[in-house]
């Protein structure tokens, strides 16, 4: 059966996300090698993943095609190298709209249905966790997801 998966903010190949964040990673080795096995030893290659950005400090194609999955990739802030991510997908699940961004700042304003993001990571845990329900916001951020893809049917379901 293929599955849908989502996830923000892995920042491959970048050391000092390590301390910025507090990873659980002695260096960027141990990160890049748990997050890539978490990864692939979860989604499948003919399952479909929402990335939300910011993907990697350098050889996106080098992940792109070593992580397992149809990618489909919003642009983050730091996915200078990425080409063809979108800024932001509305996303139909059941019936019901969704906003995928990077940056829930971004959204429309008159945007009034659930935005999935990333972006925050796990610096403001009060106005950005996991799940807000009186925001209509969810953080998919590795930090949120304990560094791997979570599927978007068991993210949604955790709503109140």
């Amino acid at each position: 059966m293929i599955e849908t998966y989502i996830i923000s903010d892995t920042h491959f190949e970048h050391s000092n996300i390590i301390k910025y964040q507090s990873r659980p990673f002695k260096d960027v080795r141990e990160m890049n090698i748990t997050m890539f096995n978490n990864w692939n030893s979860i989604v499948k290659c003919d399952d479909t993943v929402y990335f939300l950005g910011d993907l990697c400090m350098k050889r996106p194609r080098y992940w792109l095609d070593n992580l397992n999955g149809n990618k489909i990739m919003i642009r983050g802030n730091h996915d200078r190298l990425l080409k063809n991510a979108h800024r932001y997908q509305i996303l139909n699940w059941n019936g019901e709209n969704i906003l995928l961004v990077h940056n829930p700042d971004f959204k429309p304003f008159e945007w009034t249905n659930w935005t999935i993001h990333g972006h925050h990571h796990s610096n403001f845990p009060d106005k950005y966790p996991l799940i807000n329900n009186k925001n209509k916001t969810m953080n998919v951020s590795v930090e949120m997801l304990d560094y791997k893809p979570i599927k978007l049917g068991v993210l949604l379901g955790m709503r109140d």
